[in-house]
């Protein structure tokens, strides 16, 4: 069967903005073909943003930003126009790749991904010393498979194993074993082709629960195993792709705490997803102090966090 490419002219004849605005939790009036709404691009206090629902315009009178619906959702979400069609595809229930994204989403026999699974396992030493500094026990780097690597790529980095939702290893991604990191090193290394928007990491583990915390790295998945263990996921960054949001709808999800990092990246995030996650969710967001994550802030706050659901 041949697959179907990205079709912009159907999605977006098929997209309506009354859906995108439930989605995203923008108050609009209703039963109006042109209405005026509050900017979401700038600090809007009075309605400046002129969105015409039949010919799916928009067109911002304060901060000049304007463009059709596929534009507003790439500006909203701060991604390629393609992946904004993808998203509105999703919401519209248009056909990309030979099948509806929210057909997908709706097949609990099969987890897709093009991310293939793993024909080797890679020899690591589970006992170096900045797994304990980073505050890690013996249990917790058994349950994520953790340990230095001194071969390969990913020689001098500690390896995390990286599985798909239906636990197959896919990759692994290497940290620095150090906080002491050379000029020109990379903190952290993913495998070229290794598709970290088809992920989300730790799923597979926590498969079957209602209630989840999702937070953007490894080591703050970590530090909520051994509080509980709590279970989360990590982004593996600050975005949620269309995938990584079908993954969560599929895996039967009912409620989510956002525990994004306390930097200007995590918070402009987390605004974001409160109001894309809205729709579909039971959904709190947390705001951590300034340039802390969950696996630095201090113990009281992290026991306030995950003793929110209780």
């Amino acid at each position: 069967m041949a697959t179907r490419s990205i079709d912009f002219a159907e999605i977006k004849e098929r997209a309506s903005f009354a859906n995108i605005f439930d989605r995203y939790g923008i108050e609009y009036p209703r039963a109006e073909s042109q209405v005026l709404i509050q900017c979401p691009f700038h600090d809007d206090t009075h309605p400046s943003c002129s969105v015409n629902f039949e010919r799916k315009l928009f067109n911002c009178f304060s901060c000049e930003e304007s463009g059709d619906i596929l534009d507003f959702v790439a500006k909203i979400d701060q991604v390629p126009i393609a992946e904004a069609a993808r998203t509105v595809a999703m919401y519209s229930g248009v056909p990309v790749n030979g099948t509806s994204a929210l057909e997908k989403r709706g097949n609990n026999s099969k987890w897709d991904s093009d991310n293939e699974p793993l024909k080797f396992r890679l020899t690591l030493d589970p006992k170096h010393p900045y797994l304990f500094e980073r505050g890690l026990t013996p249990e917790v780097i058994d349950h994520f498979g953790l340990g230095y690597c001194d071969t390969g790529l990913l020689k001098g980095r500690i390896a995390i194993p990286i599985h798909d939702a239906a636990g197959q290893l896919v990759a692994y991604a290497g940290r620095w074993a150090s906080d002491d990191i050379p000029n020109g090193v990379q903190k952290y290394l993913l495998p070229r082709g290794f598709q970290k928007r088809k992920e989300l990491f730790n799923l597979s583990r926590i498969m079957g629960v209602k209630y989840l915390f999702v937070v953007e790295g490894y080591w703050s998945v970590f530090r909520l195993h051994a509080l509980g263990p709590i279970p989360a996921v990590a982004l593996m960054g600050c975005t949620l792709s269309i995938e990584q949001e079908a993954l969560l709808a599929r895996s039967g999800i009912r409620m989510i705490s956002l525990v994004l990092d306390g930097d200007s990246a995590g918070r402009e995030a987390t605004e974001k997803l409160l109001r894309r996650l809205a729709g579909q969710f039971f959904i709190r967001a947390t705001w951590l102090p300034d340039n802390e994550a969950p696996d630095t802030v201090n113990a009281e706050t992290i026991f306030n966090i995950v003793h929110f659901r209780n």
